[in-house]
């Protein structure tokens, strides 16, 4: 039974829920949406804002009467940070309470599983902070993405093909920390920022839709280095019995062929990494697809075998899931123009009545995809208010 204590509290909840994903709102429109009272709107409104939360900042048009105030979230006054581990390189960025980028700093070194690497990851974070001017006091954790498979408990990590790394503890990675700290695979922290960027809370509707999580399921494949994925259901991750769901890296699509870093033969990552696109011919991403507009005839050979075995893979999970497959990762922003060409070949692979429409595009810059695991922390406590 729900008492007038936890009412309260819910609705304090869903105001605030309702002004951070409108981005900015007024009295009226809370009302409208939320179908709450104004004393009631006006006392949550007092609490919010005398907690720092949110800010009056004017007022909207007025379309006769007297002007809505405008409301909106302070963005600064909560912070998480994320940390980014990659083979050769660690990247540090901090976010606000809204999930924009505030900060970012990167340091050059090689992945290594030894207290050095662990002190370089808490040196960066400090530094972060310090040369930021960053208040600790509103720093609600750090979150770190690697890119390797962890065991059921998610305290272990089996394997980091990439890294050239396995079977270590996570813990390695947070010691030297001073924060709430988490550790996620970054695939599944480039699925959260999808489900961020494409808003929790679609704000056009009215509350009864509002207040509820789609329960439809989204595949997400991370095309990188190594090639990983998530598979989100609503507005949360399907881990899996072992924690592993959603490693479509290593999947087999060719028995007995190419050699993965995983040591194993034939998996999808080593036929659609994008290892296979740069570090193969010792370009970038960049130059390689510069060649490949300019007619290049050995660049073109590989893409379209590329093409062919990511068609292969997203089918494969097509037809496992029935449901949408988004691409992420730095890969994306480069085959935009050839998606007509992939949803063509994947229209002839499947077996039942799909066109091809299924699969998407990540909505996030690299970048951003990379902030998942700190949103992750601006989530939570959202949802805690």
């Amino acid at each position: 039974m729900i008492t007038t204590v936890d009412l309260k509290k819910m609705n304090k909840s869903r105001i605030f829920q309702y002004i951070h994903y409108a981005k900015e709102t007024s009295r009226q429109d809370i009302g409208n949406q939320l179908d709450l009272s104004l004393p009631t709107i006006n006392q949550n409104l007092k609490s919010l804002k005398e907690s720092g939360l949110i800010h009056f900042v004017g007022s909207f048009d007025s379309t006769g009467g007297r002007k809505a105030q405008t409301i909106v979230v302070n963005e600064t006054a909560k912070l998480a940070i994320s940390i980014n581990i990659k083979r050769n390189i660690i990247v540090a960025m901090a976010i606000n309470l809204n999930g924009t980028i505030i900060a970012t700093m990167s340091k050059n070194i090689v992945f290594k599983v030894c207290e050095k690497y662990s002190i370089s990851i808490g040196n960066l974070v400090d530094e972060l902070i310090s040369s930021n001017q960053l208040e600790s006091n509103r720093i609600l954790g750090v979150g770190i993405t690697i890119p390797g498979v962890f065991d059921k408990s998610g305290e272990n990590i089996l394997v980091a093909p990439t890294l050239h790394a396995s079977d270590f503890e996570v813990s390695i990675l947070s010691r030297c920390i001073n924060y709430p700290c988490i550790v996620v695979n970054d695939a599944k922290s480039g699925a959260y920022a999808e489900i961020w960027n494409i808003g929790i809370y679609d704000v056009s509707k009215k509350i009864a839709e509002f207040e509820q999580f789609s329960d439809s399921t989204k595949v997400y494949l991370l095309l990188d280095r190594g090639v990983g994925g998530a598979i989100i259901q609503g507005a949360k991750h399907f881990d899996g019995m072992h924690n592993r769901a959603g490693e479509f890296g290593h999947m087999t699509i060719v028995p007995g062929g190419k050699k993965c870093e995983c040591g194993k033969q034939g998996c999808l990552e080593a036929y659609v990494s994008t290892a296979r696109l740069s570090d193969d011919f010792e370009i970038t991403l960049d130059e390689f697809f510069k060649e490949l507009e300019n007619g290049n005839k050995e660049y073109k050979k590989v893409f379209n075998l590329y093409i062919d075995k990511l068609c292969i893979g997203i089918n494969n999970i097509y037809t496992l899931f029935d449901s949408e497959v988004v691409l992420g990762g730095k890969v994306v922003c480069y085959i935009e123009q050839y998606l007509d060409i992939i949803k063509k070949k994947l229209e002839t692979l499947n077996s039942f009545d799909a066109d091809g429409n299924y699969l998407k595009l990540s909505q996030c810059e690299q970048q951003e995809a990379s902030i998942g695991v700190a949103l992750m922390f601006i989530g939570e406590y959202i949802q805690k208010i």
